[in-house]
């Protein structure tokens, strides 16, 4: 049996600064990313799991998230991996 595909707005996700490792966001590169998802190019797609603080809202999971990336798409809703 497959999994229903879901979407959720970007902006229900949070950033989980306490896993993330860069002091600072490289705007270049995430303007690559975007570019390259805007173009459909294949890029894991990012993980989330509920909020276990705010009702309703989700986290993301990897360290390496690309969450900066989608946001900077200019999309509103976004396909991810729940965990």
């Amino acid at each position: 049996m497959t999994k229903p595909v879901t979407t959720i707005p970007l902006a229900d996700i949070i950033l989980d600064k306490g896993i993330y490792p860069r002091q600072k966001i490289d705007h270049k590169r995430v303007s690559l990313f975007a570019e390259n998802i805007r173009d459909n190019f294949s890029v894991d797609p990012l993980e989330v799991e509920p909020h276990p603080e705010k009702p309703g809202k989700r986290k993301n999971t990897r360290r390496d998230h690309p969450l900066p990336h989608h946001i900077k798409t200019g999309y509103i809703m976004l396909r991810p991996n729940f965990l």
